[in-house]
C-alpha cells in the first residue's frame, strides 16, 4: 500500500467509531497510535525528500538560466567577429538551454505541489495523532476509574441467597456504632455518679433550714427567760 493510501486511511478513519466497535478499545487505540506514528515518520521523510528535490531543481534552473545568458553573449560576440558558424552554434545551445529551463520550471511546480501536499498531510496527521493520544489518555483514565469502582463494589454489602453479608465497609460502620454507644453509656454513667456523689456530700436543703429555725426559737426562749419578772 502506498504512503498516501495508508495515510488517507488513517486520516479518514473515525477513531471514536472504531473504539465503540472494538472488543478491546485500549488495544485498538494503541494500534491506531502506532500506525499513525509510523505514517508520520514516513510522511516526514517524504516531505524532507520533496523539499530537497524542489531545492535541487531550483538550483538547476538558476544554473541553466545563467547558461542561457552565457550562450546569448557568445552568439553576440561571434556576430561581432563575423563568425556566423559560432553564432549559429551558440544560438542552438541557447535554445536547448531554454527548453531545459522550461522542463525544469514544470518539474519545480510539480515539486512544490507535492511538498505543499505533504506539508498539509503532515499537519493533519500530527493533529490526528494528538487526538488519538488524548483519547487513549481518557480511555486509560476511564478504565482506571472503572477498576476502582469494581474494587469498591467488592467490599459493599450485598444481598445473597444465604441472607445479608456485610462487607468490610459495613463491618467498620457497625464497629463505629458500637464504640459510639459505649462512649454514650460511659458519659451517662459518669453524670449519674457525679450527681450521686454531690447528693451524698451536701446536706439536704430542708434540714438546714429547720436547724436554723430551731436555733432561732432557742434564742428567743433564752431572751425571754432573761427578762425581769414584774
Amino acid at each position: 500500500m502506498g504512503i498516501f493510501a495508508r495515510v488517507s486511511d488513517i486520516l479518514t478513519a473515525n477513531i471514536q467509531h472504531l473504539l465503540d466497535r472494538a472488543e478491546d478499545p485500549d488495544k485498538m487505540i494503541k494500534q491506531a497510535v502506532r500506525e499513525m506514528e509510523e505514517g508520520l515518520r514516513d510522511v516526514r521523510a517524504s516531505t524532507a525528500k520533496a523539499i530537497a528535490a524542489e531545492k535541487r531543481l531550483q538550483r538547476e534552473l538558476d544554473e541553466n538560466r545563467q547558461n542561457i545568458r552565457a550562450w546569448q553573449d557568445r552568439a553576440k560576440q561571434a556576430i561581432n567577429s563575423d563568425r556566423d558558424d559560432l553564432a549559429r552554434e551558440a544560438l542552438t545551445r541557447r535554445r536547448e538551454a531554454e527548453k531545459l529551463a522550461a522542463r525544469l520550471k514544470t518539474q519545480i511546480e510539480q515539486a512544490k505541489e507535492t511538498s505543499e501536499t505533504l506539508r498539509q498531510t503532515l499537519g493533519a496527521l500530527e493533529t490526528r495523532l494528538a487526538e488519538a493520544r488524548r483519547k487513549r489518555a481518557a480511555l486509560v483514565a476511564r478504565k482506571d476509574a472503572a477498576e476502582v469502582k469494581k474494587a469498591i463494589a467488592a467490599h459493599v454489602p450485598a444481598e445473597g441467597a444465604g441472607g445479608r453479608h456485610l462487607g468490610a465497609f459495613a463491618k467498620l460502620e457497625e464497629m463505629e456504632r458500637k464504640v459510639e454507644d459505649a462512649e454514650m453509656e460511659a458519659d451517662a454513667a459518669a453524670e449519674v455518679s457525679a450527681a450521686q456523689q454531690e447528693l451524698e456530700e451536701s446536706p439536704p436543703k430542708e434540714g438546714v433550714e429547720i436547724e436554723l429555725e430551731l436555733m432561732k426559737l432557742k434564742q428567743q426562749k433564752e431572751a425571754a427567760a432573761a427578762e425581769p419578772q414584774v
